[in-house]
């Protein structure tokens, strides 16, 4: 149970550097704070929340995954290289893959509500 804790208290080290050290993190964390009040705020269905809550994990997943191969290839390889060039924007282009897809999902389940509100009418 120790061997446990200390492993989760490993994971959420890297958690708080992710988020103290990379500008995006916190980009993430308030994109994530925004859709949780607009979703709490509209009522979004259960299902609706699984989707949102999955895309946010992506996301910030994806990001820590990122840093993690930006971090390896700039402490193996600190000049410029083109072999590491190509990783880094693989890596930055799956971060965007998983934001653009989390983007339109998030469009897709607050645009009526948000059409409806603004038109005068009530969603709900």
């Amino acid at each position: 149970m120790k061997r446990l804790i200390r492993s989760i208290g490993f994971a959420l080290d890297g958690l708080l550097e992710a988020f103290r050290s990379e500008r995006n993190m916190k980009i993430h964390f308030v994109a994530m704070l925004v859709v949780i009040l607009l979703g709490t705020w509209f009522r979004i269905e259960a299902w609706e929340w699984v989707a949102i809550l999955f895309c946010v994990a992506l996301v910030i997943s994806m990001e820590m995954i990122n840093t993690t191969i930006e971090s390896i290839m700039d402490h193996l390889h600190p000049d410029t290289h083109d072999r590491v060039r190509l990783i880094k924007n693989v890596s930055a282009g799956a971060v965007l893959c998983a934001a653009v897809i989390s983007l339109v999902i998030g469009i897709i389940i607050f645009m009526p509500r948000i059409w409806t509100l603004i038109s005068g009418g009530f969603y709900n």
